[in-house]
């Protein structure tokens, strides 16, 4: 991750702090926001992956349900761990 300072786009390189990036087709993304899709009462409690920490939490969270399940007496009973 870097800071960019610059586009070149005759040359196709992206200018940053940490050098030049060459690229082939550049999509630049300014910024976005959640779509909860009609779920906006509860949003507080749904997961969103816009970052590292965020991927990591989900991961977790799927890595606990199913330890959970692994451990649960009745084979076909799953437990969801709430948040």
């Amino acid at each position: 991750m870097a800071n960019v300072t610059g586009i070149d786009t005759k040359n196709n390189k992206i200018i940053g702090d940490e050098g030049e990036l060459d690229y082939d087709y550049l999509v630049l993304a300014t910024g976005s926001t959640n779509n909860y899709f009609n779920f906006e009462p509860i949003k507080d409690r749904l997961f969103t992956m816009k970052s590292v920490d965020d991927a990591l939490e989900i991961r977790s969270r799927i890595m606990q349900n199913l330890e959970a399940l692994n451990y649960t007496p009745e084979k076909n009973k799953m437990v969801i761990i709430n948040q």
